[in-house]
């Protein structure tokens, strides 16, 4: 389990891997993100901010 902040309200929210999914850029990994208060995002990984647990490239 991976726990992040919810973008909308920043509460406690789990990260759940989606899959990938066809752009015209190429595969794009999905994550569902799952807030205690009840919000829920399917969103592309790299909307994620760098400070939910993911590698920054430079």
């Amino acid at each position: 389990m991976h726990i992040i902040g919810c973008p909308q309200c920043d509460a406690t929210a789990e990260l759940i891997e989606e899959g990938r999914a066809a752009s015209t850029a190429g595969p794009v990994e999905i994550v569902r993100v799952v807030c205690v208060n009840r919000h829920w995002f399917l969103m592309n990984r790299d909307a994620l901010p760098p400070e939910a647990g993911e590698p920054v490239t430079a």
